[in-house]
């Protein structure tokens, strides 16, 4: 997965990018390798190094199980709350 930052601070995440340069005229971008890339488009909008973009490359699994946990810990907190109200079923 992918972060985004402009510079205006905007954040956008995004699983695939495609990378890109300019043409050597400037009115076009080209589709390129990583190594090569100036940039990278998501969703029709280029997000361009030189513009003050910066893209990270992150691991989402670790996020995702974090994220579980925090859920399964708030069903049960709400589960015991059921209980001492005794309105379980």
């Amino acid at each position: 997965m992918y972060k985004i930052t402009t510079a205006a601070g905007k954040e956008k995440l995004a699983e695939r990018v495609t990378w890109i340069r300019r043409h050597a005229s400037g009115k076009a971008y080209l589709i390129c390798p990583r190594e090569k890339a100036e940039g990278c488009a998501v969703s029709g909008n280029c997000y361009l190094y030189s513009d003050g973009a910066q893209i990270h490359e992150f691991d989402v699994g670790d996020t995702i199980s974090v994220i579980d946990a925090d859920a399964m810990n708030a069903d049960q907190e709400y589960r015991l709350v059921l209980l001492e109200l005794g309105l379980n079923e």
